[in-house]
């Protein structure tokens, strides 16, 4: 009866660690899949708008570029983690909203939704990059954990933040305009 104790307890030890390289191999094939969207998009011309959200750190590092914030009145430079830690993958949902000013709602998967609020809760009185295009649009400073999974991005009254912001919304795929 010993025996099959312990060649029960085997198996059990095994398929845990078959479980958690399935788990890795999903996580891979995710990347892959990912990359391969990208690649695709790029390759056939389709242009994509991209929003990425960062953190930013005080001085220059090794894993940071140099991005400028252009507001009205002065620019900024900004040392900008090249880490996306939020990317269109982890938005459900784009919302425009025109009232006296653009702003963006948007809603975050799930994933997204507990990457975000570990990386505000992380960021606690410090800044986040949120570029668009590339183009560092704002880099507000977090007040607080976000973990409700939604969030706004108000930009300057320019067309141009219009603009990214209604190609934002067209990208997402699931869209409203408020």
């Amino acid at each position: 009866m010993n025996s099959n104790k312990s060649a029960y307890q085997t198996p059990s030890i095994r398929d845990a660690v078959i479980d958690s390289l399935s788990v890795t191999k999903i996580m891979k094939i995710r990347t892959l899949l990912k990359f391969m969207v990208s690649l695709l998009v790029t390759s056939y011309g389709f242009s994509q708008t991209t929003i990425k959200i960062s953190r930013v750190f005080a001085e220059s590092k090794s894993n940071t570029s140099q991005m400028v914030l252009k507001q009205r009145d002065s620019t900024e430079t900004l040392h900008v983690d090249r880490n996306i830690a939020i990317s269109n993958f982890d938005i459900a949902e784009a919302v425009l909203i025109e009232k006296d000013s653009t702003s963006i709602r948007l809603t975050l998967t799930e994933e997204g939704k507990i990457k975000f609020a570990n990386l505000t809760k992380e960021s606690i009185n410090k800044r986040l990059a949120v570029v668009i295009n590339d183009r560092l649009v704002s880099a507000p400073k977090v007040m607080a954990e976000i973990s409700g999974g939604s969030f706004e991005i108000t930009g300057a009254r320019t067309e141009k933040f219009k603009e990214f912001a209604e190609e934002i919304v067209d990208t997402i795929g699931r869209k409203q305009k408020v």
